[in-house]
């Protein structure tokens, strides 16, 4: 539907793993049981297989396994593709027929 509409999307998935799930939530001052993190942690991941086969080449995932130095690098390279991505004009036909009929207004 979005694509009939002329939108571009995408999804950004941050993933890790259960053992680390479980480790950070042990951590907190405030945590959850065991069981509630591990039903959580496996419906995000049925829900990532489905959200990707919807998105395809626009479902980005993002491992988050690593230090926080690791990490912070691959935040600052997500950061800057989507930032080139979202200030450039949309690709897609009906978003470049608009800005083509736009500009022909403009010109009379």
């Amino acid at each position: 539907m979005l694509d009939e509409l002329g939108y571009e999307y995408k999804m950004v998935y941050v993933k890790t793993s259960l053992e680390n799930a479980q480790k950070r939530n042990e951590m907190r001052a405030r945590t959850l049981p065991r069981e509630i993190v591990q039903n959580d942690w496996e419906a995000a991941e049925k829900n990532a297989k489905e959200m990707k086969s919807i998105f395809k080449n626009d479902f980005i995932e993002v491992e988050n396994n690593d230090t926080i130095d690791a990490l912070k690098k691959k935040a600052n390279s997500l950061y800057s593709k989507m930032m080139t991505w979202t200030t450039r004009f949309p690709q897609n036909k009906l978003a470049t027929a608009w800005r083509d009929q736009e500009l022909l207004k403009k010109k009379s």
